[in-house]
């Protein structure tokens, strides 16, 4: 071992003093590393004298560490056979190792609270918002049904001649059940409407499944009190049961075990509760109030009632392509046997999950998780950036860690225990965002998503977290952690230590690290303006009508009660002439399909009544059923004849009004008045006497639905929405309107209650709410976006802080100094968007779908962008560059002297 002589730097005292703390190491260690800690203390005491003290310190705060791990040493050496050279560490001794690190790395992120509280709340946006996606992901596409065999149930369905698909007819249904092999426990469900008179409170409408028996094996499930629906009592004949949902069981029989064996009136026919279910149970959705026997559906026995869906669960032994040709096969046999059912040509099967989380539900969450990913990966390259700058600044002490012994891996591992810790520490706050951002769209979410899945942090949500949370800190910390271990001690000797300078590879990692930050950025900013002008462009458009003060309300009289047409008609008559006697009520309109209700059919109609064979495609049109003065009240413009009045009833002529597109399409260029249209399949003849504006009906996107309109008094329907139109606010009329008709019939439940504007906002409901997130994602990413920027040119301002002052006394004007600062900053946020705004086309083609009235490449997003990036940019370079400004030239020279 070398001693110290007279020719090594440093004060008598501090070289006395390093002798002696090498000296009180073990004589092993003294001999592996003493001339190379001699080296390192000489280096320090000639550039950095302040750091050779500190040298010393740190070496004699590393005696007793020394010592305890040879005690530990010796100790597993008395007590177990010594291990040969090549045996890898214990279990206890990585344990042991692994725990010390985990105490280091709280520490030190003990010492440096406020940049682990900001990295760890830049993590926990990311995280937070990702785990969050995941529930409503996990909820609404990866199981939407809850059932134990999700991934195994079908739904069977009928294919027409033009390949479309058809759901099943309750005879249609028997045939297939009878012949499928593929397919087990086949089952038959409609969903409808029902009322429910019990004798303890006033009637309530509820959401109705009209099931048959095989329905709860098809799913797996069990009621929780009771039993289910029994073969038999879902064929003609059989008793009529019902099995109540949890929440319903709760909300209006207080959980109640007696009311298994009562019986409730739904429809006005007497039912019996036979059973309850499990209340995480919600198929198809949480609305689901009541699973019925489906014999007392009206028209269920009809076999031209293609209303109904089949489902069943694929046989134990079959794919899913045997299903489809198997079901391809036997739907071609029936049909040909079958001549009643011409307009189907063949059958098919799918998963019945595409049923409920298909389509735009899909792409919603698609672009939902690239906007969450992308804060994420920008929350990532923050904290990367942050530690790229820590690596940076520890230097000196991974030099000394490894002149004591540490070797690379030992060092990589340490550092990626902190990075992990600090992942941890974002994971915990990300959790806890998840967990209330989950909360709060349940609270404020679009209906669609609150009232039909199950929206709740689960096991599966935390799980997912902590991966998403071990992955980031991987993800941050492997090349930071890679590059401060990277050691080589005769370089350090020769900086002393100390990670004077950045480097250019760290600088090139860390500028780049901004640029990809900047280009995600970019990318959000246009996709969320993009999305922004398409929801406005959705409220602003015309529909077509007026729904100024129109206050909607829906009803279904039951049938057995109203068994004919005249009974009918001789309620909504009655409705319609109490609720115009309400005071501020100016009129009143009645429709089986209210516009945006979504009830409306497309039934085939034939141009002047003849049926140009089976061969050839008939247009499909919207058909709604409407009150005398409809037109008038809805505020829908004539453009030709008449509209419908109290003239056109049972015994006159039957008429129709159709829209102006409905009469393009079916002559086109020609006038309609006076033509004949009918539905095929029926004999009835309408005669046109009127053409009004298209109206949109289901929707802005499809554009204008074709509508065929006739008179309720010639064609009633059970099935209404009442429209009245107002002098003042419709909801502060709602419960006079809701006496008036109750005055009518008592015993008739309304619901749906709502403003045709609160109607029209529900269908772009989706959009507003994709919109929402994504500028509160683009929000976030803005903000990362600034700290990151403004975290690197404050970093690289430090390290420069010699040289800045070096130009400053040799006569730089601070403007100078300030300017080029900010073009730093401005040069890496220019390289950024350039970047940025090819990913933006991309985005923007992506978005195609969700776009309305806006071009997907609009110049004003793809301008807007830019600009609010580059103002970003200013706001967080200008402390920095005023900071370099105002560095005093002296004291930099000194602190590096």
């Amino acid at each position: 071992m070398s001693r110290p002589d007279s020719t090594r730097p440093g004060t008598p005292i501090a070289r006395r003093l390093l002798a002696l703390a090498i000296a009180l190491h073990p004589s092993r260690w003294r001999h592996r590393f003493a001339d190379e800690v001699f080296d390192v203390h000489r280096q320090l005491a000639v550039d950095d004298p302040r750091g050779a003290h500190r040298f010393v310190l740190d070496l004699w705060l590393n005696v007793p560490l020394v010592h305890l791990d040879a005690w530990r040493l010796r100790r597993r050496r008395v007590t177990t056979p010594a291990p040969a050279r090549s045996r890898p560490p214990t279990e206890a001794s990585m344990l042991d190792t692994l725990a010390h690190d985990l105490r280091f790395a709280s520490r030190r992120l003990g010492r440096r609270p406020v940049v682990t509280v900001l990295a760890g709340l830049t993590l926990a946006l990311g995280i937070g918002g990702t785990t969050a996606l995941f529930s409503l992901v996990d909820a609404v596409l990866l199981d939407p049904l809850s059932s134990p065999h999700s991934e195994r149930l079908v739904t069977v369905y009928e294919t027409n001649a033009e390949a479309e698909e058809m759901r099943l007819s309750y005879e249609g249904f028997l045939d297939y059940r009878a012949g499928v092999e593929s397919v087990e426990d086949l089952a038959l469900v409609r969903s409808q409407s029902v009322t429910v008179h019990d004798g303890a409170a006033s009637p309530e409408r509820i959401r109705g499944l009209f099931v048959t028996a095989s329905f709860f094996d098809a799913l797996g499930e069990e009621p929780r009190l009771g039993r289910a629906i029994r073969a038999g009592e879902d064929q003609p004949g059989g008793a009529r049961t019902a099995v109540l949902s949890h929440g319903f069981w709760q909300r209006r029989y207080g959980g109640d075990d007696a009311i298994l064996g009562q019986t409730v009136k739904l429809n006005n026919e007497a039912h019996t509760i036979v059973g309850v279910m499990p209340e995480e149970f919600r198929f198809p959705y949480d609305t689901t109030d009541a699973w019925i026997s489906l014999h007392t559906y009206p028209g269920a026995l009809d076999r031209e009632n293609r209303t109904f869906l089949a489902l069943g669960r694929l046989a134990s032994t079959a794919t899913f392509e045997q299903a489809t040709e198997e079901l391809k096969t036997l739907g071609a046999a029936i049909s040909q046997s079958a001549p009643e059912t011409a307009a189907a040509t063949g059958a098919g099967v799918a998963p019945l999950t595409d049923r409920f989380a298909g389509g735009r539900s899909r792409e919603l969450f698609a672009i939902l998780a690239a906007a969450v990913a992308m804060v994420l990966l920008i929350a990532v390259a923050n904290v990367a950036n942050l530690q790229l700058a820590q690596a940076t600044g520890r230097g000196r002490e991974m030099v000394l860690r490894s002149a004591m012994g540490a070797g690379r891996r030992r060092l990589v591992a340490q550092l990626l225990i902190e990075n992990l810790a600090l992942a941890g520490v974002g994971g915990l706050f990300g959790v806890g965002i998840a967990w209330g951002a989950v909360r709060l769209l349940q609270q404020t979410g679009p209906g669609w998503l609150t009232s039909r899945y199950a929206l709740a942090p689960d096991p599966g949500a935390l799980a997912f977290a902590l991966a998403v949370t071990v992955l980031t800190g991987l993800a941050f910390g492997l090349v930071p952690a890679r590059r401060a271990a990277r050691v080589n001690l005769a370089d350090g000797l020769r900086d002393g230590g100390r990670g004077s300078g950045p480097g250019r590879a760290g600088s090139r990692m860390r500028s780049g690290l901004v640029v990809s930050q900047v280009a995600l950025a970019v990318v959000l900013v246009v996709g969320c303006g993009l999305l922004v002008q398409s929801v406005r462009n959705l409220g602003t458009t015309d529909v077509g009508f007026d729904t100024e003060n129109l206050l909607t309300v829906q009803f279904r009289l039951p049938v057995n009660h109203y068994d004919t047409d005249e009974s009918v008609i001789a309620f909504f008559d009655q409705a319609h002439e109490r609720v115009r006697a309400v005071p501020g009520v100016l009129g009143t309109a009645s429709a089986f399909g209210m516009p945006f209700t979504g009830d409306e059919p497309r039934l085939p109609i034939l141009a002047d009544g003849v049926d140009p064979g089976p061969t050839v495609e008939v247009p499909r049109l919207r058909t709604n059923v409407v009150s005398p003065g409809y037109f008038r009240v809805m505020g829908v413009p004539l453009l030709a004849g008449r509209g419908l009045d109290d003239s056109d009833r049972a015994g006159t002529e039957p008429v129709a009004v159709i829209s102006r597109e409905a009469g393009e399409r079916l002559w086109p260029g020609e006038s309609p008045l006076g033509r004949i249209v009918r539905v095929r399949g029926e004999d009835t003849d309408y005669r046109v006497v009127g053409l009004v504006g298209d109206i949109y009906n289901r929707g802005m996107r499809g554009g204008h639905d074709p509508m065929v309109y006739l008179s309720y008094r010639q064609e009633p329907a059970h099935f209404a929405t009442l429209g009245a139109r107002t002098s003042g606010d419709p909801h502060a009329l709602s419960g006079a309107i809701r006496d008036a008709i109750w005055s009518v019939d008592s015993q008739q439940p309304l619901w749906e209650v709502m403003t045709q504007e609160e109607r029209i906002a529900g269908w772009s409901g989706s959009d507003r709410f994709l919109t929402s997130l994504v500028g509160l994602f683009t929000l976030v990413a803005l903000l990362l976006a600034a700290v990151g920027i403004g975290g690197v040119i404050a970093y690289t301002v430090a390290l420069r802080r010699r040289e800045l002052g070096v130009r400053i006394s040799l006569g730089a004007d601070r403007l100078q100094i300030t300017r080029h600062v900010l073009g730093q900053g401005l040069g890496l946020v220019g390289l950024g968007i350039a970047v940025g705004l090819g990913g933006a086309v991309a985005t923007s083609t992506a978005l195609g779908s969700w776009l309305y009235g806006v071009e997907r490449f609009d110049l004003a997003s793809f301008v807007t962008a830019p600009l609010l990036l580059v103002a970003v940019a200013l706001l967080a370079t200008l402390w920095p560059a005023l900071r370099a400004a105002g560095v005093d030239p002296v004291e930099a020279l000194k602190d590096d002297a």
